[in-house]
């Protein structure tokens, strides 16, 4: 196995907020035929709503480890900020995104268009922004059974258990 090497990391740090999400959804669509009983669409929607509450938040602890000079480079802190919004706009754009949940993230999107990490208070604010007006609001979705979106994301972990088990790519 070859060395991973730091241009190797920029690269899936620049491709995380719109590429590898768009490379999963080619995938779930290409699988989904192969797996009896699938629902393609479920899957996708099950996929943009365990983006939004399993993995928006690394980009808040991300740039506070930067910030708080935890790592190498302070200065990149705000290079999250240009990756939340373009895993904002990937979010916003994915045609599985239910309706409801698109509102939230263009609400969301507009009140941090002028936002600065600059500072922990910039990051903080926009992190405590991003919970309560799509977080919370997503994650609290997923318990309501007249929305669908817990049975989205099991339908989501069954497709990767599937395609696992088959040996597909996931």
């Amino acid at each position: 196995m070859s060395e991973v090497t730091q241009n190797d990391l920029n690269e899936m740090v620049n491709d995380w907020p719109e590429g590898i999400p768009t490379r999963m959804s080619h995938l779930i669509r290409q699988n989904c035929p192969q797996i009896p009983g699938i629902n393609v669409d479920k899957v996708l929607e099950g996929h943009v709503i365990n983006r939004i509450i399993n993995e928006d938040a690394a980009i808040f602890n991300g740039a506070m480890l930067y910030h708080d000079k935890k790592f190498k480079y302070p200065t990149k802190a705000p290079e999250y900020l240009g990756q939340l919004k373009r895993r904002i706009g990937w979010e916003m754009k994915e045609e599985a995104t239910p309706a409801e949940i698109r509102s939230l993230l263009e609400q969301f999107a507009q009140k941090i268009e002028t936002a600065s990490w600059e500072t922990s208070e910039g990051i903080t604010g926009s992190r405590d922004l991003w919970q309560e007006e799509v977080f919370e609001k997503v994650k609290a979705m997923t318990y309501d059974p007249a929305k669908g979106y817990e049975a989205a994301l099991k339908e989501l972990k069954r497709y990767e258990d599937e395609a696992r088990a088959r040996k597909l790519p996931i």
